[in-house]
């Protein structure tokens, strides 16, 4: 499954509470990374592609001298292979294996151009045959482990990958596609057993394979919002834990302070969230609220879901319903819609989408937002959100009425070791008119123990 929630954080609030939320989402859930697991690598999958040459299995190749009957189709074969006429080439195998029925070259010539047009049961079929009558024949149990895994059944491939190295086939790349196979189902004392033996993991490997063995999850995060002459300090602790690759709970607790009226005041929040992924679909929810109403919401509800259709589109919606009763002010029930796509494409992602706003006293709001991800390495993401519209930044909810403008926001993210990270990110949001501008510096900081 594509990696469709990576920072598909929520508006809420401020800025720092989306980064905060975003980073939560990928770091603490832990089970965005382990659904990565669920398809091959790169390298593995790139085993897949139709190999350069043709050449049967050595024991059924010894089986035919150079001057048997079939050596001069087979020569053609290569030949119309090479020119990419792999429908002609079937046909001139199948015309030769039905005068030659027991020829297991040939056979395992067409079981190979049946895998490479897809067909993929038949291709199992043939090569099989042929294994059960040479269990020593190393290319062919290659050929049935690769049919296999196009069938995505991964763990008969594993099997018949190692069975190639107990009769002596010992090639580096076979160790390294156990080590890969063995990475996707998860099996990690498998893979600390394998990787005694030789092949090595990738660093987006060595990352999964760190959120894996660590269940338990923790993050810490400091910022500062620059308002006026004021500054609002802001303090966040995160804890969780991953049951599965399915499920991860977590907890927050948020602290900061505002200056209205140029009277510090502190309030503090708190946030519980599961993490729900199944296949094409994910889901994150979330309750809270916090008793210090000045400007907290004292409840607040989220859900945010995407949905799969492609390796490279998903379906996102978020939605939120929070109440703020703030001191000397009229309560309020904001309801917040934003559907919104996720786009991937190599190492970028994006995410665009439309969020409406609902107050019950000034009726709907409309803001245009895209979010870009791009990860230069398995290591490193950067980060810019741009949100433009009549409520783009969810800073202020003492009043009812929201604020048109426009915000921006630069982030990096860095894993420093494969159990400790960073995120270090700058917005602007700018109001229009004569309200006056905010600017939010925050840093965080979560791992995996």
């Amino acid at each position: 499954m594509l990696e469709v929630t990576l920072d598909s954080a929520p508006r809420h609030l401020s800025l720092w509470s989306a980064l905060r939320w975003s980073t939560e989402r990928v770091a603490m859930a832990g089970v965005l990374w382990l659904g990565c697991l669920a398809a091959p690598t790169a390298a593995l999958a790139a085993s897949l592609d139709p190999p350069s040459d043709a050449t049967p299995g050595a024991s059924a190749a010894a089986a035919a001298p150079v001057d048997s009957p079939s050596a001069a189709p087979l020569e053609t074969v290569r030949d119309q292979i090479a020119a990419g006429k792999l429908d002609q080439a079937l046909a001139r195998l199948e015309a030769q294996l039905a005068a030659e029925p027991d020829n297991d070259e040939i056979r395992l010539q067409r079981a190979r151009l049946l895998y490479w047009k897809g067909q993929h049961r038949q291709a199992l079929a043939e090569a099989e045959q042929v294994l059960s009558r040479h269990p020593a024949d190393s290319e062919c149990m290659e050929l049935v482990a690769a049919v296999r895994l196009a069938q995505g059944d991964v763990r008969g491939a594993l099997t018949m990958y190692q069975a190639m190295q107990d009769v002596g086939d010992l090639r580096p790349e076979i160790q390294q596609r156990i080590i890969d196979l063995l990475m996707v189902l998860e099996d990690l004392d498998g893979v600390a057993a394998a990787l005694r033996k030789g092949g090595q993991l990738s660093e987006e490997q060595q990352m999964k394979f760190a959120a894996a063995r660590h269940p338990w999850l923790w993050g810490a995060g400091t910022g500062l919002t620059l308002y006026r002459d004021q500054q609002w300090p802001r303090f966040e602790g995160q804890a969780g834990h991953r049951f599965g690759k399915h499920l991860t709970l977590t907890g927050s607790a948020n602290v900061e302070r505002r200056n209205p009226g140029g009277v510090g005041q502190w309030a503090w929040s708190g946030l519980l969230g599961a993490y729900l992924n199944a296949g094409a679909l994910d889901i994150a929810a979330f309750v809270g609220g916090s008793p210090s109403a000045a400007f907290l919401p004292v409840v607040d509800a989220r859900l945010d879901g995407s949905f799969a259709l492609t390796s490279q589109l998903a379906l996102g919606l978020w939605l939120r319903w929070a109440r703020y009763a703030p001191e000397g002010a009229p309560e309020s029930a904001p309801l917040t819609l934003a559907p919104n796509l996720i786009l991937a494409s190599g190492n970028w992602t994006f995410n665009p989408g439309w969020m409406l706003l609902y107050l019950d006293v000034s009726g709907w709001a409309h803001t245009a937002m895209l979010k870009i991800r791009y990860d230069s390495d398995p290591r490193t993401a950067w980060l810019l959100w741009l949100y433009a519209g009549q409520d783009p930044n969810f800073v202020d909810r003492l009043t009812a009425q929201p604020t048109s403008g426009v915000t921006a926001l630069l982030g990096l993210d860095r894993w420093l070791t494969n159990q400790l990270a960073m995120r270090l990110s700058a917005s602007r949001i700018q109001p229009l008119g004569d309200y006056p501008a905010f600017t939010e510096i925050s840093l965080s900081l979560r791992g995996r123990l």
